[in-house]
């Protein structure tokens, strides 16, 4: 019995010391500002996609994370205009990490500013994607196209995401002017998956986060949060479904013209 207790709190004394290793090193926390089209307008939301164990904490006092170790986890924070933007969520924001997944292991917290910008500053037209059309069933490959308003110029970068695809691989092919081609390889024993597209634009905005500051260690190790903005189109609704290999289409025009040759031979003898 005490050889297994050892054995465990070993076990346990190597994960921690592996656990504080690894957050050791410096990381990336990329929080992303999206703006999407409502029914009256636009919309915005503060989002985090990385450490699932982090949580940023807006000047308001809203949270978005941990997507661990909270009930229920926050992925975004709304705000309804940018006007409301401007006047509660740029400045002082802050960042809680545990330092292991242990329960009551030691937070660690940093904080940064996040600099005011104008919306003309971005790139903010709203997309509208023209093909495919929503609730399509799509095959493995496809093109997805999409289009400005009349008399804005298009944007040198673009933008694509592809959100709950499961049981599949997304890859896509860059192509010219508003277009990107999307290729969705369904895992062995899957016939479909459905999920939601939308594209528009991605600026890198990072020089906005300054004075990052370690709140437990004045000289501790800090973290690369990087902020960029994002305008997309409305989720697109698609289906792939599995393409029948040409095989089978194949043989049966071989086997009908065969068959059809067989029965005038058998009919004129």
């Amino acid at each position: 019995m005490q050889t297994r207790h050892l054995c465990w709190l070993l076990i346990t004394l190597a994960s921690i010391v592996a656990t504080r290793s690894a957050t050791a090193q410096p990381f990336r926390l990329p929080l992303t500002l999206t703006q999407s089209p409502t029914d009256t307008g636009v919309s915005y939301a503060f989002e985090f996609f990385g450490d699932p164990w982090v949580s940023f904490t807006a000047p308001t006092g809203e949270k978005i994370g941990p997507l661990f170790g909270s009930s229920p986890p926050s992925f975004s924070i709304e705000v309804a205009s940018f006007a409301e933007l401007q006047s509660n969520y740029f400045g002082t924001w802050k960042i809680d990490r545990p330092e292991s997944p242990i329960p009551g292991a030691e937070v660690e917290q940093w904080e940064f500013e996040l600099a005011p910008f104008a919306l003309d500053d971005v790139f903010h037209e709203v997309p509208t994607i023209t093909s495919p059309q929503d609730l399509a069933v799509v095959g493995e490959s496809y093109v997805v196209s999409w289009q400005y308003p009349p008399g804005v110029p298009v944007p040198s970068d673009k933008f694509i995401s592809v959100g709950g695809a499961f049981n599949s691989t997304v890859t896509f092919e860059t192509l010219p002017g508003n277009q990107y081609g999307v290729n969705v390889e369904l895992d062995p024993g899957f016939e479909s998956t459905s999920y939601n597209v939308r594209v528009g634009t991605y600026e890198e905005m990072s020089h906005l986060v300054t004075s990052v500051t370690n709140l437990n260690e004045p000289r501790g190790r800090l973290p690369d949060v990087e902020f960029a903005f994002r305008s997309l189109s409305t989720p697109l609704r698609l289906t792939t479904v599995e393409v029948p290999e040409p095989t089978s289409a194949w043989l049966l025009l071989m086997v009908v013209p065969i068959a059809w040759l067989k029965h005038r031979a058998m009919s004129s003898g």
